[in-house]
């Protein structure tokens, strides 16, 4: 609903209050042309119904967003867990795989170790007989022997140690 101004009468008004004709119309135009633009309390109550309702909109547009971001967020948190799971398995078994290969390689290496120290007992049996049996530079070469052998011995056994 506009506000009508009833022209005539308020120039007539103003020609009452001492202004003349011209002067009387042109405000009156003037105040016509400034009434056209203001609004009513039926514009601005129409206008809050408006702004109500685009309110509600939005809120329930704003609401449907959250709920398909939400599921899309728990879509993917889903598929990140399942990855990540399959990954572990995936880990354990690598896992199992090179524990069995270092059981496998400590087993080896504890058969060479007492094949050596057999080894080495036989031949220090052969030298210890035949140190006794020979003279003394051949004693003196088997000790020479001996000294590298019982270094290579702590060498192999020191490296057995670190395994």
């Amino acid at each position: 609903m506009t506000f009508r101004l009833d022209t005539a009468a308020a120039i007539r008004e103003l020609e009452d209050a001492g202004i003349d004709n011209r002067q009387a119309a042109a405000i009156v135009g003037l105040q016509a042309e400034v009434d056209a633009d203001l609004a009513t309390k039926a514009d601005v109550d129409s206008l809050h119904t408006e702004v109500r309702s685009v309110r509600t909109e939005l809120k329930a547009e704003i609401d449907g967003v959250r709920t398909e971001l939400k599921a899309e967020i728990d879509g993917v948190r889903t598929e990140l867990k399942a990855e990540i799971d399959g990954v572990r398995t995936e880990l354990k078994a690598d896992i199992g795989g090179v524990k069995a290969d270092v059981d496998l390689l400590r087993e080896q290496t504890q058969a060479n170790h007492r094949l050596l120290e057999q080894q080495m007992q036989t031949g220090f049996a052969e030298i210890i007989s035949t140190v006794a049996t020979n003279n003394a530079e051949q004693q003196r070469r088997v000790n020479l022997f001996l000294g590298s052998l019982v270094a290579i011995a702590a060498l192999i056994l020191a490296g057995l140690a670190v395994l």
